[in-house]
């Protein structure tokens, strides 16, 4: 980001990000506390739109420590799901990568 007379300007031209996270505590901790809120302030808002992306996506996976082996096994497909359908539309300077995510 920079900053001018007029205000601050944006350099990041990604138009969407996807962000995953994994945590310590289970689903109702963050939902019912302001973790997820700080979370999201911080890198959401601070780390990804104020610097100029405008399509910010975050997904948690909750607890993973504490779930059972098939709960992780859903979060890793989920996780490769997102990461393939995010992919899927966007323009790199790597080839081999968007092709690979659409295979």
């Amino acid at each position: 980001m920079e900053r001018n007379a007029a205000g601050r300007i944006p350099l990041l031209r990604l138009k969407k990000a996807l962000v995953i996270s994994t945590t310590f505590f289970k689903e109702a901790d963050y939902r019912d506390g302001a973790f997820r809120e700080a979370i999201g302030k911080i890198i959401d808002d601070w780390g990804l739109r104020y610097p100029g992306v405008t399509d910010v996506e975050h997904v948690y996976f909750f607890a993973p420590h504490a779930v059972s082996a098939e709960a992780r096994r859903a979060y890793l497909q989920q996780a490769y799901a997102l990461g393939r359908d995010f992919l899927v539309g966007i323009e790199t300077t790597r080839p081999e990568v968007a092709s690979a995510a659409v295979a």
